[in-house]
């Protein structure tokens, strides 16, 4: 994960992504330097676009200091700059970690009252109001109950309807970026022919791979230790 060092005072002023800027995730005690995940930033971003609703960051980096002032643990996501605690206007809490749980399975994800706590830490944890209430994860019914408000009849699931729902996720899945980590060893796998892209050149490394696919491509990479 890419985590980078701003200055509040220089940076402050700075666009991370189109939505976000630099001093959004400052430290509350005031503090001048700022650790930011890029890789977090992307994700508030892509939900931002999803609901297409203003996102308000509660918490994000804390210095060692500011985190053991306000009783965050000691191994915080925020002390690394890879946390936020965040809240969606005019969405609930649940479909905002419905949303992370279908899309982000190896983050961190904390369930509270008024937020969400979201980390790029690598590995999948989900936890409800406290940290040491850790849970297997979220349900992905409240994706759809978007805003605060809205009382819709619950309705069986054509298998029509199903696949359409299928295959709006795997496209969203195929558009989007990857990883910062995996940089390399995608620049190794291009350089040598085992990821080519489809027709219109997009690699897809965020989608499904299938068995055929992973079969030429183990196949490719065999060859080419030989």
């Amino acid at each position: 994960m890419g985590v980078k060092v701003y200055s509040l005072k220089k940076d402050g002023e700075n666009s991370i992504t189109k939505n976000f800027k630099v001093k959004e995730f400052r430290c509350r005690d005031g503090s001048d330097e700022i650790l930011i995940s890029i890789d977090t930033v992307k994700i508030l971003q892509e939900l931002r676009d999803y609901f297409k609703k203003p996102i308000n960051i509660n918490s994000a980096y804390r210095t060692p200091q500011y985190n053991k002032k306000v009783g965050g643990a000691s191994n915080s996501q925020h002390v690394k700059g890879t946390a936020c605690d965040i809240n969606v206007q005019g969405v609930t809490p649940d479909a905002v970690a419905s949303y992370v749980e279908m899309f982000y399975p190896n983050t961190g994800c904390g369930l509270y009252a008024t937020f969400v706590h979201i980390d790029t830490r690598g590995y999948k944890v989900r936890w409800k109001n406290t940290g040491s209430n850790v849970v297997s994860g979220f349900g992905l019914g409240k994706l759809y109950e978007k805003y605060k408000g809205e009382e819709e009849k619950e309705e069986e699931m054509t298998q029509q309807e199903f696949n359409k729902m299928m295959d709006i996720y795997f496209d969203d899945l195929a558009k989007k970026n990857p990883n910062s980590w995996s940089a390399p060893y995608r620049e190794w796998a291009e350089k040598n022919g085992i990821i080519n892209g489809d027709p219109d050149g997009n690699k897809r490394y965020m989608s499904h791979v299938t068995r055929e696919e992973a079969v030429k491509m183990i196949k490719e990479a065999i060859d080419l230790v030989k």
